[in-house]
This record gives C-alpha cells, structure tokens and sequence, in this order.
C-alpha cells in the first residue's frame, strides 16, 4: 500500500506553474510527473476531498494507470486554470476534475464557477476523456451554500460529460464518509471516493466515453 507524504509533495509545489506563488498560498500541490503502471495517462485535479485522498487514489488507480495529481486545498475552481493547464502539458489520456465545493463559500454566482470550469473543459483536446466530480451539498461548514453548489453541479452536468456522483453517494449515508463539517471525508469515505473515481474512469477506455 502506497502512503503520499505530504511534507515531500510541499517541496514541489506546483513546479512550473505560472502563478506558483499564489497558487503555493492557496495549498496547491501538483506532482513533477506519472506514476503507476499500465499505458494511459490519468490526471486528476481536485480540492479538499481529492488533497486528503492522495494514498487511496494512489494505491486504487496506479496498479492499472499512469496517474498525477494536482491538488488544490481550500481553492476555487475559478483560481487554479494554471493547474489545468499543466495538467494538459503533460498529455493525459483522461482528465477527471473536482472542485467547486469552495466556490459555495464565495458571494460570486454559480455562473462564474461553471465558467471556469468550461474554461478548464476547453483546456483539454477532444480525444482526451474528461470526467466530473459533483459536489455534495450537504457540506455544514458555515457560509457554505447548498443551492449555489446544487447549481453548479447541474451547470456541470449540462457540459455532457462522464459524472461521478459524489453527492448522491454521500448524501446517503453522510454519518460514515466524512467528518462533522461534511467536507473532509474519512477513511472509508477517502477509499470510496478513489474507488467511485477508478470505476467511472475505467469507462474512458473501456467504452469510450468521454
């Protein structure tokens, strides 16, 4: 089983990334390449629930993948476009992206978040899958707004693309997979999450989706 230190991954923080400094402020993590096993290359870009997932990721999709990951603690959607793109520099064969839980705190509309990530969306050419993370919306972090996170992920969902259903999962039994404030998942919700992400991922090959 693979453990992630997150000591050694602050060291290369988002190396080669334009905008290093703030995105360094904000928590962002981004590995200096692939690791795993097998021919496809799958990227993944995500915040808080993706940050405290790295070994689980790790040790559920590198047995059948090249993986990298960029994490983005406690980011917006609309302030890491620079991970995305160097995500995209690295040529994946699938991309599978999880923010906007944090863009719920913020005053600005669910159109601007939904914006950033069409931008991110575009970033990618269209033979690359490209895969969403919706958010839970039951998060009870104060400031938190549910309806706005509901609408970004009906924004998301019209972008027709391959969804993990993140929110539904959670939202069914809440109690198990993730902590009092409902954003940092727990040890079988940190499992569940890179399971659910191997599995909807599998499909971009498997059948082509994307």
């Amino acid at each position: 089983m693979r453990t992630v230190s997150r000591k050694y991954r602050t060291m290369a923080v988002c190396v080669g990334v334009s905008g290093a400094l703030l995105l360094a402020a904000l928590g962002c993590n981004l590995e200096p390449g692939y690791s795993g096993s097998g021919t496809k290359k799958v990227a993944i870009l995500g915040d808080e629930v993706t940050s405290r997932s790295l070994s689980e990721l790790h040790n559920s999709l590198d047995p059948g993948y090249l993986v990298r990951i960029g994490d983005v603690n406690w980011s917006q959607a609309t302030q890491v476009q620079p991970v995305a793109q160097s995500l995209a520099d690295g040529t994946p064969d699938a991309v599978i992206i999880s923010l906007g839980t944090f863009d719920a705190f913020e005053a600005a509309p669910a159109a601007t978040t939904i914006a950033a990530l069409q931008t991110m969306l575009s970033t990618f050419p269209p033979q690359v899958c490209v895969v969403f993370v919706d958010i839970y919306t039951g998060v009870g972090k104060a400031g938190f707004n549910p309806a706005k996170a509901a609408a970004i992920n009906a924004g998301v969902v019209a972008f027709g693309k391959p969804m993990v259903e993140w929110n539904a999962y959670v939202s069914a039994n809440p109690g198990a997979l993730v902590g009092p404030e409902k954003i940092t998942p727990s040890l079988s919700g940190r499992e569940a999450f890179a399971n659910l992400l191997n599995s909807r991922v599998s499909n971009c090959f498997v059948i082509g989706e994307g």
